[in-house]
């Protein structure tokens, strides 16, 4: 007969870890934010030729989830520094700033993941596989994110003259890249591809078909 039970006590599990995981990422906020900073920082400070991407806490007082991303021309930098060596004390450099919230756009993704692979039915050794594999796609699926929202800022303020790195080569449709940046900034839909990365990494073929076997004892 079919029992609710393990169903149940799955999401007591997911519960729990959630709970846990938000409240230590709460107390590790400042340096979490930090080393997000530093390594987005290294992946994308070169952004081309001519871009040179980098992040900082936006206002640590107020929270230390708030990243502003800056995007500079390198082009303008040099002119700028040419400007000042001839004694043009007033001359700056103009740039962009994208502002966003790490712990919706990072974090939660990273603890929905966590918390339903830690949940999971499966022995010890797959689990530890599928939490390594599922935290690893997670951070490259935070990359594409934001790739893609530089990608868009470079075509929506064109005098940055950045357009030659190859995420211009893959997502060269200015309109396309406006609408992926809108999609991955809806929190529901980063939350799905969190729930499709855990499906992916943590269950075998076994798992399914043990799964199938207690669907078949649901629909008699």
């Amino acid at each position: 007969m079919f029992s609710l039970k393990p169903i149940l006590f799955f999401a007591a599990k997911i519960l729990i870890f959630y709970l846990l995981l938000v409240g230590v990422f709460s107390w590790w906020g400042v340096s979490y934010t930090k080393t997000f900073n530093k390594i987005n920082t290294y992946v994308f400070q070169d952004f081309g030729s001519n871009g040179l991407i980098r992040f900082k806490v936006a206002n640590s007082e107020k929270s230390p989830f708030n990243v502003k991303m800056e995007i500079l021309s390198k082009k303008m930098i040099a002119k700028v520094q040419k400007q000042a060596t001839q004694g043009q004390t007033t001359a700056t450099v103009k740039s962009i700033f994208y502002n966003f919230d790490v712990w919706l756009y990072a974090i939660l993704p990273v603890i929905v993941v966590m918390s339903f692979v830690l949940a999971s039915p499966v022995p010890s050794l797959q689990m530890l596989k599928a939490l390594l594999l599922g935290l690893l796609i997670t951070q490259l699926v935070i990359f594409l994110k934001i790739g893609i929202t530089i990608t868009d800022e470079t075509y929506l303020n064109p005098w940055l003259q950045i357009n030659d790195s190859w995420w211009h080569v893959f997502f060269a449709n200015p309109a396309a890249t406006a609408i992926l940046k809108d999609i991955f900034k809806i929190v529901g839909f980063s939350l799905i591809i969190s729930v499709l990365i855990w499906v992916g990494v943590t269950f075998r073929a076994k798992d399914w078909k043990r799964f199938s076997k207690v669907f078949d004892e649901i629909s008699v």
